[in-house]
């Protein structure tokens, strides 16, 4: 069976799913996400599951900082000020999701981070904005840059500021 590129997922529990039996009529089945994910492992599927989390356009602030409580003006401030519940959590929950360059049909305006040789953060945080051929555009700061939108470009020597390494970040 040809597995077809449509998941539904109506319930915590269930998804519906279409199969579509060498190219002749569609079969719709209702099953078990648990069965659903094994199904895509027995037949070698990756399946990777990525909420964007969405942020706050900070481009009217350009060439300002946006700081927290302590007048800090770390990349992970912007991120955690502009990008829905990200505020109270620390970046050690920080996870990598699905890699940007891979993906550049993420929504603008996701929260992105470097995540270098780790599932855990441990690099630069920012807001994506665009994929581009020779590396991605995000909205970023830093203690010596304030808030624009900048490259960060495919093999940058600056393992932080490679577009190779940025992923989405997860909860």
């Amino acid at each position: 069976m040809k597995l077809y590129s449509k998941l539904v997922v109506t319930h915590a529990l269930y998804a519906e799913v279409l199969f579509i039996p060498n190219n002749q009529n569609s079969l719709l089945v209702i099953m078990n996400i648990a069965d659903f994910l094994w199904l895509l492992q027995r037949a070698n599927f990756t399946y990777t599951a990525s909420k964007a989390i969405e942020c706050e356009d900070p481009m009217p602030l350009k060439g300002k900082w946006v700081t927290n409580s302590e007048n800090k003006k770390h990349c992970v401030i912007l991120v955690k000020e502009k990008c829905q519940g990200m505020r109270d959590i620390p970046t050690e929950k920080w996870r990598r999701g699905k890699k940007v360059r891979d993906n550049c049909d993420i929504p603008r305006l996701t929260a992105i981070g470097s995540f270098i040789n780790s599932e855990k953060f441990n690099g630069h945080g920012a807001i994506f904005d665009s994929c581009d051929t020779d590396g991605i555009w995000v909205i970023d700061q830093w203690d010596a840059a304030p808030v624009d939108r900048r490259k960060m470009a495919f093999g940058d020597a600056r393992s932080y500021f490679d577009g190779d390494n940025f992923y989405m970040i997860e909860l």
